[in-house]
């Protein structure tokens, strides 16, 4: 279970912004429109992806850098090639460009 702020997820990906943007017709906006009358009530969006690659992407795009993998190489082949997949799939790439390639 994650807490994010779905702004940061709308500006880091067009995909999420389609989803959780104003006007959307996605039940996940409904929700969170629902949600924002009702804070105390968390949202749950159970994703397909691998929930560790996807901890790591939260985190850098939330700028918690202090709870990632040092990069001495902790994150390993399988975690960063299901990172890229992620990546892919919410069209993220500009966003995570940069800690990509470090």
């Amino acid at each position: 279970r994650f807490q994010v702020n779905s702004s940061v997820l709308c500006l880091a990906s067009p995909v999420f912004r389609v989803m959780l943007g104003p006007g959307s017709s996605f039940e996940e906006a409904a929700d969170l429109a629902a949600n924002n009358r009702n804070p105390t009530k968390p949202l749950t969006n159970p994703l397909e992806d691998d929930a560790n690659a996807l901890a790591v992407i939260l985190r850098i795009l939330h700028l918690q850098y202090n709870w990632l993998p040092s990069i001495n190489g902790a994150i390993d082949k399988e975690k960063l090639y299901n990172m890229a997949i992620i990546c892919d799939k919410y069209d993220m790439q500009k966003a995570l460009g940069y800690w990509f390639h470090r």
